[in-house]
Formats: structure tokens, C-alpha cells, sequence
């Protein structure tokens, strides 16, 4: 516990302050208020005893050593981290066990991580690892943000294959990436001897199924000093930092949601890649409207239509092109295809069926 004074905490064993706890609660309550949530699946099963790590006293040692430097205490003091960001962590053994349920990252929960260093007072390893039911946890954590707004990170650690290696996970870590996307940052990280590389297939199939679809994943196998384990949790820190960021729109400073209610789907599939019968081919001149999904309607609405209402072509490549003053929503290539077109756009005719008094009333009421 040396060296923490100079953060001002104020700490007494196992106890927070009624603030703080109170902060924990709201924050536990509201996933609203939350701009990322980390889920941290730890191997505690006994071969984290083994005194083979450099730097730590033993592989969990170095665990706990790391994410509380890196993942903490780091992110806090370069103010990267807010109390807005939470931490959740499983520990993995013949079950999964939350240890830790969506807390507030600050200097207490360093504290309290740093405690998991005390062989007497920390979480000792034993027994075996299963991989599938820190999956399911896993996945339960994840889904308590219903708002997708929030950027979501999982940190899968093992350093063996699963005990339970008679089920697929790699089915299992698919299903969570397809779920939540690209919001989704996974790092799944295999720890131990190049001599055990043979025991992360799982763990690299884990990692390569996620990446297939849409989320950020990446497999890692650090040397077994603490010094390469703390690089890629810092990693993973910046990782999470950058969705932050591109889950914000830069304009309004609002958080963007992310849809919750679709799976995606596994990405350069053969189907893909060919036409088959499955696809329908539009000519150029056979696209009538133009629509993208609006997370604030939550529906389909229709983007503006570049083309000319005359001829269809595209009226950015041309400098002459002229907009209808009447309801702004309406473009022409030239002078020439708006006299012509004139008529046809006031009844709403050919290819743009709405007429000029429609599209004048959608835009004034936002549609």
C-alpha cells in the first residue's frame, strides 16, 4: 500500500465513505449515466499460483499488480478514466463468481484491487477454469446498458485451456461480438510458456470469432514479465478510450446510441463476396428513394436525394445545379432540367413520387 498518500485517499481497510457509496449505488442503478463499462474475466484457477512471473509474486500477483497500475491508476491520473466509467470483474474458476459489480473507477477501487494482492486478503487461486460460464456472466454484465451509448470492453484472461474444453466457446464469444458490435472491445490474453502455446487454440479461436463479427478483437500471449502484461492492459485502456470517443458526436457532445435489438452478421462470408440468388440488382436509373435507420426516430428515414428530378443524374457534378426554393428538398442538374422538370416535381411524378408540397411539410416537421 506504500505510495498512495500522495493521492490524498483516505482509506481504512474495507470501508468507503457514505459519498462514495452513495456515487456506487446511483451509478449501478443508472446505466444511463455510464460512458464505459470494463468486464474483466480472470483465470483464478490453481495454476495462478505458479511463481513464474517476473515482477509478480506469482501469476495472479501479477494480474491484480497490472490492472491496477494500468487500468486504474494510470487512465485517473491522466484523467483518460472518471468515476462515469465502470469495472466489473469475474473471477473463473469451476464457476464464475463476480467479485466486483459495476464500480466506479477512483482511487478506492485502486485501493481495493492493490488489497487482492495480499495472499491473506486477496482472491486465491484453485480449482479449475471453465470457460463457459464467465462467458454467460460475461454477457449478462455487458447487457445491463440497454441504452448503447455506453462503450463496452471485455478483458478475457487465462493461462491454460479450458477445463470445460469439451464445449464451444468459440459459438459463445460470436454470439456476445454479434450482439454488441463494434461498440464491443475484446482482449483475450493467454499467459504461460511458449512451450504451452498448443493450449490457447481455444482462446485464439475465441478472439478471431469475435473479430469476424464487428468487434474489436485481439489475441495476446505476453512474455511472462509483469512489464509486457501491464503493456497490452494499457492497451486495452486506450482501446476503450478511443470508442468512447467515436460513440460521441462531435457536434452536440451527445453520447450516440448503438442498436441493441439486431445481431450482426459474420463478416466476408463466401455470399459475400459472389452474387447468388439471394441478391437483387438495381440498374442506376432503377433507385427510387435513398433511406438509412435513424436511432432517434427508430425507424428508416429518407436521406436527400442528389439526383435531378428531371433526368436523375447527379447534381454535386454539376456547377449549375439549382435547388427548388420552394421546399428546399429538391435538386436539377441545370436550369434547362428544372423548367422541365417543374411540373413533374410540383405533382410529384417519375421516379420522385412525393410532389414539392409533401417534401416542403416533412421538412418542416423533421421527418
Amino acid at each position: 500500500m506504500t505510495g498512495l498518500k500522495k493521492y490524498g485517499i483516505a482509506y481504512e481497510g474495507a470501508r468507503e465513505s457514505k459519498d462514495r457509496s452513495r456515487l456506487r449505488q446511483k451509478l449501478q442503478k443508472n446505466s444511463i449515466l455510464w460512458t464505459s463499462h470494463l468486464v474483466l474475466v480472470v483465470d483464478m484457477s490453481g495454476s495462478m499460483r505458479r511463481d513464474d512471473v517476473n515482477g509478480a509474486h506469482c501469476r495472479a500477483d501479477g494480474v491484480w499488480l497490472s490492472i491496477a497500475k494500468d487500468y486504474i491508476k494510470t487512465p485517473l491520473e491522466r484523467r483518460t478514466m472518471t468515476y462515469t466509467d465502470v469495472l466489473s470483474i469475474i473471477i473463473m474458476r469451476d464457476s464464475a463468481e463476480v467479485l466486483y459489480f459495476c464500480e466506479p473507477l477512483d482511487w478506492f477501487l485502486y485501493n481495493k484491487i492493490v488489497d487482492l494482492r495480499e495472499w491473506d486478503n486477496g482472491v486465491l487461486p484453485y480449482g479449475h477454469g471453465c470457460y463457459a460460464p464467465a462467458l454467460r456472466k460475461a454477457e449478462e454484465l455487458l447487457s445491463i446498458d440497454t441504452s448503447g451509448s455506453c462503450a463496452l470492453s471485455l478483458l478475457f484472461f487465462s493461462d491454460g485451456r479450458p477445463s470445460d474444453c469439451n464445449l464451444d466457446h468459440k459459438t459463445g464469444m460470436g454470439e456476445l461480438a454479434s450482439k454488441f458490435g463494434r461498440r464491443l472491445t475484446i482482449s483475450c490474453i493467454g499467459m504461460a510458456y511458449d512451450s504451452e502455446e498448443s493450449y490457447f487454440d481455444t482462446l485464439k479461436g475465441m478472439a478471431e470469432e469475435a473479430d469476424s463479427f464487428g468487434a474489436v478483437s485481439t489475441f495476446c500471449k505476453p512474455e511472462m514479465k509483469v512489464g509486457a502484461l501491464s503493456h497490452l492492459i494499457s492497451s486495452l485502456s486506450s482501446s476503450l478510450t478511443t470508442t468512447k470517443t467515436e460513440l460521441t458526436d462531435i457536434r452536440t457532445g451527445e453520447p450516440r446510441r448503438v442498436r441493441m435489438d439486431i445481431r450482426r452478421e459474420r463478416k466476408n462470408m463466401p455470399e459475400d463476396k459472389v452474387l447468388t440468388k439471394n441478391w437483387r440488382v438495381f440498374k442506376q436509373g432503377s433507385v427510387g428513394t435513398f433511406w438509412e435507420w435513424s436511432v432517434n426516430h427508430n425507424d428508416c428515414v429518407e436521406l436527400y436525394d442528389y439526383r435531378c428530378h428531371y433526368c436523375v443524374r447527379d447534381t454535386r457534378k454539376s456547377c449549375s445545379s439549382v435547388v427548388c426554393e420552394k421546399c428546399n428538398g429538391a435538386s436539377f442538374c441545370s436550369r434547362r432540367c428544372f423548367k422541365k422538370g417543374k411540373l413533374l416535381h410540383e405533382k410529384g411524378g417519375g421516379f420522385f413520387v412525393k410532389s414539392c408540397k409533401t417534401i416542403k411539410k416533412e421538412i418542416i416537421e423533421k421527418k
